[in-house]
């Protein structure tokens, strides 16, 4: 609760369904891929990993900090993932 309050934004859910469509478009759902591919979309949009980094670990693990998120997600694999990134969304707005 505390990091949903801390850092669940109004832009959140747009940012999180951004983050649907990268991982959706990822062929190779390995942790290092998943990784390039995140640094690069906040690059590209101009977002900080401290805007969008505790959100997908809350949408992905509900907990405010642990192990890689990339390691994680690869471990999940991307169903999974995109399946709790929507279950957040739907919850926490």
């Amino acid at each position: 609760e505390k990091t949903r309050r801390k850092k669940w934004k109004d832009n959140t859910p747009e940012v999180l369904n951004s983050m649907i469509d990268l991982f959706t478009s990822i062929s190779d759902f390995s942790a290092e891929e998943i990784e390039n591919q995140f640094k690069s979309h906040l690059e590209k949009n101009q977002w900080g990993l401290g805007m969008v980094l505790p959100t997908f670990r809350l949408s992905i693990t509900g907990l405010g900090i642990g192990p890689s998120m990339f390691a994680i997600s690869e471990l999940l694999g991307k169903d999974e993932v995109i399946r709790r990134i929507k279950t957040a969304i739907d919850t926490l707005s």
